[in-house]
């Protein structure tokens, strides 16, 4: 049965998560920050909708665990770029910066493509849902994140120092959110397959864990 839980609510998130980016990039198009923010909620969206579709799917096609891999790819350039941005209202990073910065997701896109199982080898099944057993590349995708979700915080870390009192406490709250909401999706669709923890974690993982 397609409508459950584990496939609504991520589907529901996801859309909701797109609907916000969308209403904040209207607040203000020539912001470059609430752009970014945009193409952001997008990422993670779209993230977030595939996994409903993988909970759904993925035990009888694991097509739908590439489908997910492929949509996380483009999540760490798209926050990064953010991060850098945040809370400049022009463009601050030069057009080859910005380039750069989507390179190893297309790269990480064509080898998956090639080479898919050697970085999901299989589905399993567990409790009724399906928990992705990573493959022997996986490792790459790990340190993938690691590199853009450090120096992304690294961005607003250093923004939170340079900036002026007035804006510590909105910055510091963002940087607080931020942090929560992508540690938990970072534990529960990367780091917790590796290590064989998605059994633990099927009560939680399936929603996805999108801010």
């Amino acid at each position: 049965m397609i409508f459950t839980p584990q496939f609504i609510v991520p589907v529901f998130a996801g859309f909701i998560t797109i609907g916000i980016g969308i209403f904040i990039s209207t607040v203000n198009i020539k912001n470059v920050t609430y752009r970014r923010f945009f193409y952001t909620m997008i990422a993670l969206g779209a993230f977030s909708v595939i996994a409903g579709f993988f909970n759904a799917f993925a035990i009888h096609d694991i097509i739908w665990y590439d489908f997910l891999l492929w949509s996380s790819l483009f999540i760490p350039p798209s926050i990064f770029v953010l991060f850098a941005t945040f809370p400049s209202e022009k463009e601050i990073l030069t057009k080859d910066v910005r380039r750069l910065a989507w390179v190893p997701a297309i790269i990480l896109v064509f080898i998956t493509i090639l080479f898919p199982r050697q970085f999901g080898a299989q589905v399993a099944e567990v409790a009724g849902l399906p928990i992705q057993i990573p493959g022997p590349w996986y490792p790459v995708i790990l340190a993938y994140y690691i590199v853009y979700f450090s120096s992304g915080f690294w961005f607003l870390l250093r923004t939170f120092r340079k900036s002026m009192d007035h804006f510590r406490a909105q910055i510091g709250a963002g940087i607080i959110g931020v942090i929560i909401a992508t540690i938990g999706m970072f534990i529960t669709n990367v780091v917790a397959p590796w290590f064989g923890f998605s059994q633990l974690l099927d009560g939680i993982n399936w929603v996805g864990w999108v801010p």
